[in-house]
């Protein structure tokens, strides 16, 4: 009777063409690391600006140098090394530009974009990345893979060094750690210079600092699980159910929405639009016009998601497809009605990165409403790919823009011209970089208040200096 043996149970082992995943991981801690370090995200956001460009080409090199070992190579893929070029035209930015906002708003889109990018060059995608199936399986796979090889370092570590070596090797660092502790407390009582400088670097080591460090850690370990992700062979994702189509449902919103629509389109055109005064406007025209823009943006989103199943779900349905096609002609009296009011608000106020971004966003939804209708009227038209590269373009293009110069020359017009105070220059300083700023207070037509605006922001540059590692083109040091 043959023996039986007992089998251990054996790890995953790494893939022969993989074995460079410690270059990556050491990237991907770098990158972590130059993020909380470098700034401090944690009570204001300043996000370092080069070094999202350095990190984003670092990573983005390391992971197509190991592209081969990936089961379907890079060979002629045009859609991926597009997007893969247009995610670098946007890390870009964070090196040219200084703006704290759009460098937020653009971090989760540089994400986002290189991932597609890297899914499709490496062949783990199905279907178009820019269509609405292929946006929705970058998500399914972006996020799974943010956590799926958290843990091969680890694993890897323990299955190379094995019990034995791993004893020795904690043994060795408590020998260590003992010995150096005690030279340390010796030589410090021993020469009171030494003992002031360990004290004044064991301070700036504090609470905070520690914390930082395990974010560094925990979120390099995410961006190297995603990066090894899009390197190694595409999971087969379960099958998305598709619910079942209601028309019945769907009519009745979408007419209820029609008939509130209608009714709002109709005081639109009759009091804002055409300028009428009524006694029922709060605070007089003025007021009512530069107010609610937010709201009826909020709403017209809102109302396209709605549109876009019912058209997608309902697509045989001639009452869905008419209604959704009248719900989308009324939602764009809705955002252009919110896009009269900011441009109202915007001439009383100036201008902010805030506002100028939500146009952008006003034009966006009306782009897609003008292609709900276009769907509506024909149902087996293909646009998201088109709507999804459109809203890249324009983001990239904008994020290019002198957005800080912009904004503080438009302070400084209205100041000239007597439609702005001097408080709307004081409000620069937390909104837009010192160089814009100086470059337009020179602008200042009144020689009195211009030297007092450039002893405000020479001021500013005092209070708030600029990191020389967060280096950009826009935060150069102008000073004489």
């Amino acid at each position: 009777m043959e023996e039986t043996r007992e089998k251990t149970p054996q790890l995953p082992q790494t893939p022969e063409a993989l074995r460079g995943w410690p270059v990556l991981l050491a990237a991907a801690l770098l990158s972590a690391a130059t993020f909380w370090f470098l700034r401090d995200p944690l009570t204001s956001f300043h996000a370092p600006g080069i070094g999202i460009t350095v990190s984003h080409a670092v990573l983005t090199a390391v992971v197509l140098g190991m592209r081969r070992s990936s089961l379907r190579p890079v060979r002629g893929n045009a859609m991926g090394w597009g997007l893969l070029a247009l995610s670098a035209a946007l890390s870009g930015t964070y090196a040219v530009h200084a703006n704290d906002t759009l460098r937020l708003l653009s971090l989760p889109v540089l994400i986002l974009l290189t991932a597609q990018a890297l899914t499709t060059l490496t062949g783990r995608r199905t279907f178009p990345p820019l269509s609405g199936e292929g946006l929705l399986e970058g998500v399914r796979r972006f996020l799974p893979g943010l956590v799926s090889q958290v843990e091969l370092p680890f694993r890897e570590a323990s299955r190379r060094m094995g019990k034995a070596r791993a004893e020795r090797w904690l043994a060795a660092a408590a020998a260590g750690l003992i010995a150096g502790g005690l030279a340390l407390a010796l030589l410090s009582s021993a020469d009171s210079v030494f003992s002031g400088l360990l004290t004044a670097g064991v301070s700036r080591f504090n609470s905070r600092s520690l914390f930082r460090l395990l974010l560094s850690a925990g979120t390099g370990l995410l961006l190297f699980s995603h990066f090894y992700t899009a390197l190694c062979p595409a999971r087969e994702l379960p099958p998305l159910h598709r619910p079942a189509a209601q028309p019945a449902v769907f009519c009745a919103a979408l007419a209820a929405l029609a008939l509130v629509y209608a009714a709002f389109a109709y005081v639109q055109i009759r009091y804002l639009f055409a300028g009428v005064e009524s006694v029922r406007m709060s605070g007089g025209y003025a007021a009512y016009a530069r107010s609610g823009f937010f709201q009826l943006t909020v709403l017209a989103l809102l109302t396209l998601a709605l549109i876009l199943p019912a058209i997608s779900l309902c697509r045989e349905s001639r009452a869905v497809r008419f209604l959704s096609g009248l719900t989308a002609v009324l939602t764009g009296v809705i955002d252009a009605s919110a896009f009269f009011r900011m441009r109202l608000y915007m001439q009383a106020y100036g201008l902010t990165t805030l506002r100028l971004v939500t146009v952008w966003g006003m034009a966006m939804i009306l782009l897609a409403l003008l292609a709900c209708l276009a769907r509506a009227i024909r149902p087996n038209l293909r646009i998201c790919a088109v709507l999804a590269l459109a809203a890249l373009l324009t983001w990239t293009a904008g994020c290019w823009l002198p957005v800080d110069t912009i904004i503080a020359r438009d302070h400084v017009a209205r100041y000239n011209a007597g439609a702005g105070s001097w408080e709307s220059l004081t409000s620069l300083e937390h909104t837009c970089c010192l160089h814009s700023v100086r470059d337009a207070f020179e602008e200042i037509r009144n020689p009195g208040n211009r030297l007092r605006a450039l002893e405000m922001a020479e001021a500013w540059r005092a209070r708030n200096p600029r990191m020389p590692y967060d280096w950009c083109l826009c935060e150069r040091d102008t000073s004489p």
